[in-house]
């Protein structure tokens, strides 16, 4: 009787162990995988002339520029049937889970589209014309291309050359769910009163970041031909200016010689892309300081075969995003949502959970019988 006892005992622990070790694993895949993120990524869009694709959705690495993904932008009609979009775009953004782009539609008459567009798979979800509603559908297109764009605060941020009126920098805010234009207003230097010295100069990359628009053009009279300013989104009035070069300390700067072609923003950096003429890549990253424009590192852009071997991407991009699903309430140029189909799953939780429980249970009946067995050979 005694050993059945301690046989019992011992079968006890081992069953109280295993149960504990069983519901511990639960815990911690549960845990883990709920929590589980996507790294940061960074989108970005070029015309793929040699394709036939007027629209190419990439991702990259943030940290090497390394590509990753390809997608024509296009309307899907289900069963791998695709209608590429015929237009490159000049901007990008992505805020709420949604990437969003313009172009300019020759065909339609419109000089500024909006399409928004599913960044995982690159189909077109809308398009819409962007203008001034009157109401009752009336609407005033915008006469004008936008050059870039942000995305920021429930919004988004385009910026045009109004040569008419001469205006090379107009700021403009869109409703990002329909194309109406919100608000606009030149960009340049206030001096009060109503007083506007506006940028001579048209901005080729827009960023948004915590209440901030940042900019980059072509400083032509100055030769400067990468300088990053800094925007109030309400006002467009100019904070700052700066050359974008690498600081060798005690105001030596080595201004970038080339123009950025787009510009995003993500965890304390600005990405800006451009096309090195003189080393003949047609799409190098750039990483800057927002604050003082410095640059942090630079690399071209391409698909990677390891060991060093890379072919370089043989396009200019035209637009850029960042994505970060680990930020506080999103990530991206601006914030919002994260990005789909890149967290597990609540399925895979149930299939580890039944999983585990499954072991659990053959666990349980391993102890059951070695206790039986213990009991019949002391019978015997």
């Amino acid at each position: 009787m005694e050993r059945i006892f301690m046989v019992g005992r011992v079968g006890w622990k081992v069953l109280r162990g295993r149960a504990w070790a069983m519901l511990w694993l639960l815990w911690a895949a549960v845990f883990s995988t709920q929590f589980a993120t996507a790294s940061p990524v960074l989108y970005t869009v070029y015309d793929n002339t040699a394709d036939g694709y007027r629209a190419m959705l990439a991702t990259a690495d943030p940290a090497t520029g390394f590509l990753g993904t390809q997608n024509p932008i296009a309307y899907s009609f289900g069963g791998g049937a695709l209608a590429p979009l015929a237009y490159s775009l000049t901007g990008m953004a992505y805020g709420n889970g949604t990437m969003y782009g313009s172009y300019n539609d020759i065909f339609g008459g419109y000089r500024s589209v909006l399409t928004s567009f599913d960044p995982k798979t690159g189909f077109i979800s809308s398009t819409a014309p962007i203008g001034i509603s009157f109401g009752g559908g009336a609407l005033a297109p915008l006469g004008y291309t936008l050059t870039a764009m942000a995305y920021g605060n429930g919004k988004l941020y385009g910026v045009y050359n109004n040569i008419a009126e001469g205006y090379r920098s107009v700021l403009v805010t869109v409703d990002p769910a329909t194309g109406f234009i919100l608000s606009q207003a030149p960009i340049g230097l206030s001096f009060g009163g109503g007083a506007l010295a506006p940028l001579g100069y048209t901005l080729t990359g827009l960023a948004y970041s915590n209440g901030k628009l940042y900019g980059t053009y072509n400083d032509t009279v100055l030769g400067y031909r990468a300088v990053l300013a800094t925007i109030d989104p309400i006002t467009g009035f100019l904070e700052s200016q700066q050359p974008i070069g690498y600081s060798f300390g005690g105001g030596a700067l080595a201004p970038l010689g080339f123009t950025p072609t787009s510009l995003a923003y993500g965890d304390g950096e600005l990405f800006a892309t451009y096309n090195d003429t003189d080393l003949g890549y047609r799409a190098v990253l750039a990483s800057i300081e927002p604050a003082t424009g410095f640059l942090d590192g630079i690399a071209p852009i391409g698909t990677s075969f390891g060991g060093g071997a890379m072919a370089p991407l043989g396009y200019t991009p035209t637009g850029l995003a960042y994505v970060n699903d680990a930020a506080p309430g999103g990530g991206g140029t601006g914030g919002g949502g994260g990005l789909p189909g890149q967290v597990p799953e609540p399925g895979a939780l149930w299939l580890v959970g039944l999983g585990l429980a499954g072991l659990t249970a053959l666990r349980l009946h391993r102890v059951r019988r070695h206790l039986s067995s213990a009991a019949e050979m002391q019978k015997a």
